[in-house]
C-alpha cells in the first residue's frame, strides 16, 4: 500500500479511497465489487436504452417487415408473369428468408405438393405476417412445375453441371 500511495498522480477520489483503506487489500474483493457495480451499470444502460428506443425500434423492424414484404412480392409477381422464361425456384426466392435446415425440410416434401408450400408459408409466417394476397401468390408458385425442384443446399456450380 505504501508504493500506491508514494504515485503522485491519483486523483482526488483515488487519494480518497486510498484513505478508507488499511495497509493491505483483498484485491480480489475490490475487483469483484468493482465488476459488479460496471455489469449492474451496462445491464441499468442497456435496459434504459432499450425503453428510450423501443417505438423506434418497433418502426424500424415494422418498415423493415414491410420492405421484405414488397420485395417478395415483387418477385413472386415477376416469376408468375416470366414464368418461361425463369429459371430459377424456391431457393431463389427465399435464399435471404430460409436457413438450411428449412431448406432441407422443404427438400423432404414432393416438389409440388401443397404441403410443400403450407410448410413455406408456416416458415415465413414464423418471421412475420404474411398477407393472404401474398399466400395465395405462393401457393400459385408451387404449382408450376419446377418452381420448388432448385435445390438451394447445392453449389451454383452443381447447377450448372
Amino acid at each position: 500500500m505504501d508504493a500506491l500511495r508514494r504515485w503522485d498522480e491519483w486523483c482526488p477520489e483515488a487519494e480518497a479511497y486510498l484513505d478508507t483503506i488499511g495497509k493491505e487489500v483483498d484485491l480480489l474483493a475490490t475487483v469483484t465489487n468493482y465488476y459488479d457495480k460496471v455489469l449492474a451499470f451496462y445491464q441499468w444502460f442497456q435496459s434504459r436504452q432499450e425503453e428510450v428506443i423501443a417505438a423506434d425500434f418497433r418502426a424500424f423492424m415494422d418498415k423493415q417487415t414491410e420492405l421484405v414484404l414488397l420485395e417478395l412480392e415483387d418477385n413472386i409477381d415477376f416469376h408468375l408473369a416470366n414464368k418461361q422464361e425463369m429459371h430459377w425456384g424456391e431457393g431463389e426466392l427465399f435464399h435471404l428468408l430460409f436457413d438450411l435446415d428449412e431448406f432441407a425440410a422443404l427438400a423432404n416434401l414432393l416438389p409440388d405438393s401443397p404441403e410443400r408450400a403450407d410448410l413455406a408459408l408456416q416458415f415465413l409466417e414464423e418471421r412475420f405476417s404474411v398477407p393472404a394476397r401474398i399466400k395465395k401468390k405462393i401457393r400459385k408458385l408451387y404449382r408450376e412445375p419446377g418452381f420448388s425442384t432448385t435445390n438451394p443446399l447445392q453449389t451454383r456450380d452443381e447447377h450448372t453441371t
